[in-house]
């Protein structure tokens, strides 16, 4: 498929490079960005979970990352849309559009690594939330914008993810005042798993981990662990999360993948 707004490249190591391209807007989110993205996201959460082949299944990861100085500054304000003059059902249209974005990257089985570098605004915050891993650089900023321009910090997820990952004093506090989290505030926080000098190295390291996600763990057993991070999040016990992974390894055992990739765990220990 063809795309306007973004970029994605099929990495031969297995996993998709998907890069949002509008860096003269910043990469601000227009209709057709929110389209585009929707369009290759739902594929995805489509697909058909295959067992490991030769050459396959693809993509087993992916590179969510932005051309630019900026990742993301948010909504495009000035494209598409006349804010004043809309009614309650195009607003609720638009927001369903953004909702399913972030809903549909937490249910596709492919964990996502973010690279964000600049300032991550609004949606582009949403987008770093919604993936699994962070990486940034030390110029990477972000904020809740939707709180200086009328309306509730808490939208597209923000609200469910944010407190989870650097509290709910300083989520509330970015909620509530749409100031921004700095880089080494933001590392230090365990927002971001890594903070890189320049965006390059900031690339490398990505690719580096999703290299590393494909040739450590079997398909199915690495889309099985996301589920499980997933659940984790709202899982009511102790009890009933141990009953998921329990289910999820005796699945795995019986993974035709299961026994290559024990041969290539024991090649690679040290212990």
């Amino acid at each position: 498929m063809t795309y306007q707004t973004i970029t994605v490249e099929r990495d031969e190591r297995g996993w998709d490079v998907v890069t949002l391209n509008r860096p003269k807007k910043l990469n601000a989110v227009s209709p057709l960005v929110i389209t585009e993205l929707l369009q290759y996201f739902s594929a995805l959460e489509t697909d058909e979970l295959v067992t490991h082949e030769k050459g396959g299944p693809f993509p087993r990861a992916i590179i969510l990352k932005a051309n630019g100085r900026a990742f993301c500054a948010g909504l495009d304000l000035t494209e598409g849309t006349d804010t004043l003059k809309s009614d309650g059902t195009h607003f609720f249209n638009v927001q369903r559009r953004l909702v399913q974005i972030a809903m549909i990257m937490r249910r596709i089985k492919q964990p996502i690594i973010c690279l964000a570098q600049g300032s991550a605004a609004g949606f582009g915050l949403a987008l770093t939330l919604a993936s699994d891993v962070r990486l940034i650089t030390k110029d990477f900023r972000c904020n809740v914008a939707m709180a200086k321009i009328g309306l509730t910090g808490g939208d597209i997820g923000i609200s469910y993810f944010l407190p989870r990952l650097v509290g709910p004093g300083v989520a509330g506090e970015m909620m509530m005042t749409g100031r921004f989290l700095h880089a080494e505030r933001a590392y230090q926080l365990g927002f971001a798993n890594s903070m890189h000098d320049t965006y390059e190295d900031m690339v490398k390291a990505g690719e580096a981990m999703a290299e590393t996600m494909i040739e450590t763990m079997a398909p199915m057993p690495l889309f099985l662990t996301k589920e499980a991070l997933n659940i984790s999040l709202q899982a009511p016990s102790l009890h009933s999360q141990i009953a998921l992974e329990d289910r999820q390894q005796l699945m795995s055992l019986k993974d035709p993948a299961f026994p290559i990739y024990v041969q290539k765990g024991f090649k690679k220990s040290k212990i």
